[in-house]
């Protein structure tokens, strides 16, 4: 007993200097954040500010957050959307987080957004992290496919930057990741603003290896519900090879880029894992709903024959926490 207590706190020590409150960079330092509600939607956008030089975080980590000022025992984890580029300067690499209000603090957040003037208020958080991610490296396969279900985005789009960025840095010698595909499913349409920043942000960064390599990235974005106001092109069945890909203006002007389709259905999981072409080395990295988690670790089971048939020789399936 003793033992397991020594260890236990030896451990909780550890984890407060390395990567919490006591670390020497930023000893209870107070990170100021901007929350946002997004219109057409019920998420809220968290924006912590100034984290340059005082944390660095990789593709699926997520951290734990208090407020300071209310309800300062509420410790909550969110999964972090926006992409840590260790090799921009210039960068203030700000933590973009996107919360879907349950109940407790996240409930108040929302609330308190409701009651401003302008949709947005500003408050002191406490950071604990960044903990978890894919412990493997992606740069050693030749697939990368991502998928995910409502706000389980926010746990693998930083993996479409990073990819393209070893694309980048790579584009004179050998690179094993030639192709990298996101599927994620949504309810309404507007739950594409909470991503249309990043998503021509990486166009503006890498149009370039983009263009020259059509192929490397594929998009496709599913949504669920059945009120498409405003929205033409609308697709009502399963049959994805009869729906046409088209660009929609959705946030400040700003169209999707050429490699997003967008399609208006619920899609069939099982049918898309069983139609994806699979190369020597594939990771499937996947956060949503336990019927999805369910759907793609079945599909992804069923397609290991190959793996021991020889043909291919590996499918590694990665999953987030969908809770938080």
């Amino acid at each position: 007993m003793i033992a397991t207590v020594v260890i236990w706190v030896a451990q909780f020590l550890i984890r407060l200097i390395r990567k919490s409150y006591l670390h020497p960079k930023r000893a209870f330092k107070n990170f100021n954040a901007t929350f946002t509600k997004f219109n057409g939607s019920e998420a809220i956008e968290i924006v912590i500010h100034d984290t340059k030089d005082v944390m660095k975080w990789e593709p699926g980590q997520h951290l734990f957050i208090r407020e300071i000022s209310n309800r300062i025992l509420d410790n909550h984890p969110f999964s972090i959307l926006s992409y840590n580029n260790n090799n921009d300067n210039t960068n203030s690499n700000d933590i973009k987080l996107i919360v879907k209000p349950m109940k407790g603090l996240t409930k108040v957040w929302y609330n308190k957004l409701n009651s401003s003037e302008n949709g947005k208020f500003f408050e002191k958080l406490l950071i604990d992290g960044p903990f978890g991610g894919v412990p493997r490296d992606i740069s050693s396969f030749n697939n990368l496919i991502l998928m995910a279900s409502g706000t389980g985005i926010t746990a693998i789009l930083s993996f479409i930057n990073q990819a393209c960025e070893l694309k980048k840095s790579n584009m004179n010698s050998g690179l094993n990741l030639s192709k990298v595909e996101m599927y994620w499913c949504f309810r309404e349409i507007g739950d594409i603003s909470w991503i249309s920043n990043e998503l021509n942000q990486i166009s503006e960064d890498y149009g370039d290896i983009l263009k020259e390599n059509e192929n490397f990235l594929k998009i496709k974005l599913y949504c669920c519900s059945n009120e498409e106001e405003g929205y033409s092109n609308k697709v009502n069945n399963e049959d994805e090879s009869s729906s046409k890909s088209f660009q929609k203006i959705i946030n400040n002007n700003k169209e999707l880029p050429s490699f997003v389709e967008i399609f208006y259905f619920k899609p069939d999981v099982k049918k898309i894992i069983k139609e994806i072409k699979l190369s020597e080395k594939n990771i499937f990295v996947l956060s949503g709903s336990d019927l999805l988690k369910e759907q793609v670790s079945n599909s992804i089971a069923s397609r290991q024959i190959s793996v021991i048939n020889g043909k291919i020789s590996e499918i590694y399936l990665h999953t987030e926490n969908f809770s938080w």
